[in-house]
């Protein structure tokens, strides 16, 4: 048999243990993203576990995407991914609001012992935001909205919204 002869077999053996030398050898990766902040060692012991930046809505004709820019702090001693059943939105009906996700954006880690800041997306439906939201997050409750109905017809399509605090209240359109 004369199969070792033939130089595509040579060729294949070789590219075949660069590859797998390159796999073996290589750098080892890290999960963390490169928008991802760095995380930071969590000092204070009385810091709120969550604690809201911004919320940014944004209506998508009967729905609306929802990104909450939070500022979370881990006290376990494990990492934590940043999905449900770890953190829920939930409406005042005790419904959990679906997180809105792109395929190839991983949800956020938290690593062990730390805070760091994140954004997390959530679909809304036109309900949700007629009564208050809250998050929970490790057994606790954190406000995001209060009870006071947004005016559904007043949000533009397409055009972001940016609340700071509890109390959401929009204007009529421009």
């Amino acid at each position: 048999m004369k199969f070792f002869q033939r130089i595509e077999v040579w060729f294949l053996l070789l590219i075949g243990s660069g590859l797998a030398a390159w796999a073996l050898l290589g750098e080892p990766r890290t999960q963390d993203s490169a928008d991802t902040p760095p995380a930071a060692s969590s000092a204070s012991a009385d810091a709120p576990l969550i604690e809201v930046r911004r919320s940014t809505l944004e209506r998508d004709y009967g729905n609306a995407r929802l990104d909450i820019e939070l500022r979370i702090q881990n006290p376990t001693v494990r990492p934590l991914i940043l999905k449900s059943p770890e953190i829920q939105l939930l409406t005042s009906s005790d419904r959990e609001v679906p997180a809105f996700f792109l395929p190839a954006d991983p949800p956020p880690q938290l690593a062990a012992n730390t805070a760091q800041d994140v954004k997390l997306r959530f679909w809304l439906e036109k309900a949700d935001v007629a009564g208050p939201l809250r998050m929970r997050f490790q057994g606790h409750d954190f406000p995001i909205k209060s009870d006071t109905p947004i005016d559904w017809d007043g949000l533009e399509n397409r055009k972001p919204v940016t609340f700071t605090g509890t109390d959401w209240r929009v204007g009529p359109p421009k």
